[in-house]
């Protein structure tokens, strides 16, 4: 593939994800972006990473089956699968970036002091 090639297929790919994870925030979100993961966390008692990649796997576990196979799929296919493990990752991406902003502001975040913090804040906007 030529660089030139590569490189609008990025710009097509990247446009992609963020059109998707607009659409998602309309269906899923709140005034926080990462709500439904932190819910997710909360229900499962587990750190809202843990409830990312939990999530994610399924997906992973899609493509290493695509990989794997003798089946031949679709671009179509093949793009929303992809775009799916992209999104989960930059969504992790803004999951660990949050934490690491809460630990300069000295908030300690473990996985059991996270569900009750995440719970309280929950009851107190109610």
């Amino acid at each position: 593939m030529k660089i030139s090639d590569f490189y609008t297929l990025c710009d097509e790919q990247l446009k992609t994800c963020r059109e998707i994870l607009m659409q998602k925030n309309k269906e899923y979100s709140t005034d926080d972006r990462l709500h439904t993961f932190k819910m997710a966390a909360v229900l499962q008692n587990i750190s809202t990473r843990k409830a990312i990649i939990g999530m994610m796997d399924k997906h992973v576990v899609s493509i290493h089956s695509m990989c794997s196979g003798n089946e031949e799929y679709t671009l179509d296919i093949w793009e929303e699968k992809i775009t799916d493990n992209i999104n989960y990752l930059i969504l992790l991406r803004a999951v660990v970036s949050e934490e690491m902003q809460n630990q300069k502001s000295n908030i300690v975040i473990t996985d059991d002091n996270h569900v009750r913090d995440y719970m309280k804040k929950i009851e107190e906007e109610a």
